[in-house]
């Protein structure tokens, strides 16, 4: 921690990743209804109590990106995912891809998303079933 020169950098460096930007939530009866969040290109520490909705938000990360929940935990994962979204949750990840195009994933639980770029609803982007 002493060693200020190598810890600490004049500038940002240039973002060449994709990350995640923002998520919205905005419908919803769950617990992180009419929630938004939004993140850094770099690092990002989620800190708090316990039951205080940690797992919950990375959750809901993972299944607005369509990943499939761990073998043997998809019980307690979709429990998760129902405490923070409610019964028909919508909400919008807003992801930056490696050439810096920003783009939207609205998605409303148990729903097919719809997938945005520059404002411009796209097809054929990815099988998200």
């Amino acid at each position: 921690m002493l060693d200020y020169k190598n810890r600490v950098k004049d500038s940002i460096p240039d973002i060449q990743h994709s990350y995640i930007k923002k998520i919205t939530v905005l419908d919803g009866a769950g617990a992180l209804s009419s929630e938004s969040i939004d993140f850094s290109a770099a690092l990002n520490t989620l800190i708090g109590i316990r039951g205080s909705g940690k797992s919950s938000l990375i959750e809901v990360l993972r299944y607005g990106l369509g990943l499939a929940a761990g073998a043997g935990d998809e019980g307690y994962k979709n429990n998760l995912i129902n405490k923070a979204l409610g019964s028909a949750g919508k909400f919008i990840l807003t992801l930056v891809n490696c050439h810096g195009q920003e783009y939207e994933i609205h998605y409303i639980k148990d729903q097919t998303p719809d997938i945005y770029l520059n404002g411009i609803k796209q097809s054929g982007y990815r099988d998200w079933e």
